[in-house]
C-alpha cells in the first residue's frame, strides 16, 4: 500500500434523532483546500474528501431489518494539495487511476437510478482498530483491517472541489452492526468515566 495522499483536516459529530442528513457537506462550512481556495486544481480530482459515517445509536434488533433512526453522524474532512494530487496521478499508481475513475464516474445520490452504479458500489473500506482487545472486542479481531464493500449502504455527492462519500451503517449486515454498537457502547462508557 502506498502512502496516503489525503490528510485529516477536521471532524464533526452530530447527534440526530431522525432523518439522516445526506450531502452533509452542503450544510457545513468546510475547511478550505490545503493549498488555498485560489490555487488552481487541474487534476480533475477533488482536493477535499468528506466522509459522512452514519452510526445507529441503538443496538441492532435480531428480528427486524436495519431501518434508519436515531444516529450519530461522524463527518471527517480530508484534504490534499493540487500538487500532491498531480504527483499521485503522474506516478501512474493503480490507486490513483481507480480513485479518478470513482471520483468521475460514481453516480450521485443514495440509491441512484442510473449511471455507473457498479463503480459506486465497488468502493472498499479497510477500517482497522489498533486496540480491539483493550476495548473488549477481541471477538471482532478476525474482521479487523479486512476490506468491506459499501454497495447500497454508500452514497456519493459532489460540490465545490469536494467529494462526499456517505456510509449508512444501518444498511450493513447484522454482525457488523453489532460490532459498531459494541464500539459505541465502549466509547459511551469511557465518556461517562472521564
Amino acid at each position: 500500500s502506498e502512502m496516503h495522499t489525503y490528510h485529516p483536516m477536521s471532524i464533526d459529530v452530530f447527534k440526530r434523532k431522525s432523518n439522516i442528513l445526506f450531502h452533509v457537506a452542503s450544510k457545513l462550512t468546510l475547511p478550505p483546500p490545503p493549498d488555498g481556495k485560489h490555487t488552481p486544481n487541474t487534476t480533475g480530482l477533488p482536493r477535499r474528501i468528506v466522509v459522512n459515517c452514519i452510526l445507529p445509536m441503538e443496538a441492532p434488533s435480531l428480528l427486524g431489518g436495519g431501518s434508519d433512526g436515531a444516529c450519530y453522524q461522524v463527518v471527517g474532512v480530508f484534504g490534499a494539495t493540487a500538487e500532491a494530487l498531480a504527483a499521485w496521478q503522474a506516478s501512474g499508481a493503480a490507486s490513483a487511476k481507480l480513485f479518478a475513475r470513482f471520483a468521475q464516474n460514481a453516480p450521485e445520490g443514495v440509491l441512484p437510478p442510473s449511471g455507473d452504479v457498479d463503480v459506486k458500489e465497488r468502493l472498499k473500506l479497510c477500517p482497522k482498530v489498533a486496540n480491539m482487545k483493550d476495548l473488549g472486542m477481541g471477538w471482532l479481531e478476525r474482521y479487523n483491517g479486512k476490506p468491506a464493500l459499501l454497495t447500497k449502504s454508500g452514497s456519493v455527492h459532489r460540490g465545490d472541489d469536494y467529494l462526499e462519500i456517505g456510509m449508512n451503517t444501518f444498511r450493513f449486515g447484522l454482525l457488523t452492526r453489532k460490532g459498531i454498537s459494541s464500539m459505541l457502547g465502549v466509547v459511551s462508557r469511557a465518556d461517562l468515566h472521564a
